[in-house]
């Protein structure tokens, strides 16, 4: 008798439980999302030859707190060009942290393969010395790699403009 006592009180709660709505924690506020940006600047990746390059990237914002984005990198020895996603993870007074993805084509020494990468990116508004509305410094670390090489750590540095 109390084992079937036990199981009615176990499914009552059940049933009661079940009619309850979860508890969505709150969305992150992202107060300024623009529809486009631009950013340009230098690259190192060590394990490279030559080790500096120059990178442009190009994002246009998909959804809420996501962009896709292109990014072209070159040195005088080879070249990337890749398509990727982003999305803003925080944005607390001046700085932006995104998480970055992508994939494209990679050529250098007569080769050419895929290239593949991973990473993050930290913005920081800069508008206040430059007078110029929604300009950010960027700094960006990704983790490489191609068909053409092994895995590469590379770090970015550069301004960006917010359209």
């Amino acid at each position: 008798m109390k084992a079937l006592l036990t199981a009615v009180l176990c499914l009552f709660i059940a049933t009661a439980c079940s009619a309850q709505d979860a508890a969505q924690p709150p969305a992150p506020s992202i107060s300024y999302q623009p529809q486009y940006w631009l950013a340009a600047g230098a690259g190192f990746n060590k394990y490279a030859s030559p080790q500096a390059n120059g990178w442009l990237t190009f994002g246009v914002k998909v959804g809420d707190a996501s962009y896709t984005y292109t990014t072209i990198s070159m040195t005088s020895a080879n070249s990337t060009i890749s398509a990727g996603y982003a999305r803003i993870l925080i944005e607390q007074d001046r700085f932006t942290l995104m998480a970055l993805g992508d994939a494209g084509v990679a050529s250098g020494a007569g080769n050419v393969g895929g290239a593949f990468s991973g990473g993050g990116s930290l913005a920081y508004d800069i508008s206040r010395w430059t007078k110029i509305p929604r300009t950010y410094a960027v700094a960006t670390v990704k983790v490489l790699k191609t068909s053409l090489n092994d895995v590469q750590p590379v770090f970015g540095f550069g301004i960006g403009k917010a359209l």
